[in-house]
């Protein structure tokens, strides 16, 4: 079970969490979890080039290091980047120290303190601890289940109509298992929300002083 869109009290029991921008203009944001992969980031980077739009990517550590060449791609783009662990790690299964250790390794390729915990899971240790390390942990507005294969992208695509609003933070997965959503999705959401009058941008983009040289534009 999952919610399409974030419950305010959900968002309000967590206030240094962001769900959403502050955006009195029609703006909204696109993320894509899980890459870099060559199977499908690189359409992702087509399609959102055709549109006109910018987007963020919270990158696992491990696809940053083996495919650094679309990594430094996404950059190149205009797009901004967010750790996503080092290898999609859930904080339920591991020690807080064992998951905080893996969210540095990611950093030493991935170029941003924009941090987005995989499966939306963070215990509290892992929570607190993230933030005294400064990083800027990212959720969303509305989780669009482009994973969920009970769905198909007519029916996201109707969910999304019903709930975009300015500043809404949108997750889509760049990763094999989403592609054949996401392939037909993606297009017809970037064309919903032009034809609606809202902009795409990424996330404001915030360095670390962590990255390695392979991690560098």
């Amino acid at each position: 079970m999952y919610f399409f869109k974030t419950p305010d009290i959900i968002q309000k029991l967590f206030p240094r969490i962001t769900w959403k921008m502050e955006d009195s203009e029609r703006v909204v944001y696109l993320t894509f979890d899980d890459g870099p992969i060559p199977e499908v980031t690189p359409f992702v980077l087509d399609v959102l080039r055709d549109n006109g739009a910018e987007a963020s990517f919270f990158c696992v550590g491990e696809n940053a290091y083996k495919h650094n060449e679309i990594y430094k791609l996404i950059l190149e783009n205009g797009h901004t980047v967010g750790n996503h662990t080092y290898n999609h790690l859930s904080s339920w299964s591991v020690s807080g120290q064992e998951y905080t250790e893996n969210c540095e390794k990611a950093s030493m390729y991935i170029s941003s303190s924009w941090f987005r915990p995989p499966y939306g899971k963070l215990t509290p240790l892992t929570y607190s601890t993230l933030l005294k390390m400064h990083y800027k942990i990212c959720m969303w507005d509305i989780l669009t289940g482009d994973f969920d294969t009970t769905k198909n992208s007519n029916s996201i695509l109707e969910n999304c109509k019903k709930y975009i609003s300015n500043g809404s933070i949108l997750v889509l997965h760049d990763n094999v298992k989403t592609f054949k959503t996401l392939e037909t999705l993606l297009p017809q959401l970037c064309h919903f929300l032009s034809s609606e009058g809202y902009e795409m941008r990424a996330l404001p983009k915030l360095q670390n002083n962590k990255t390695n040289q392979i991690g560098r534009k």
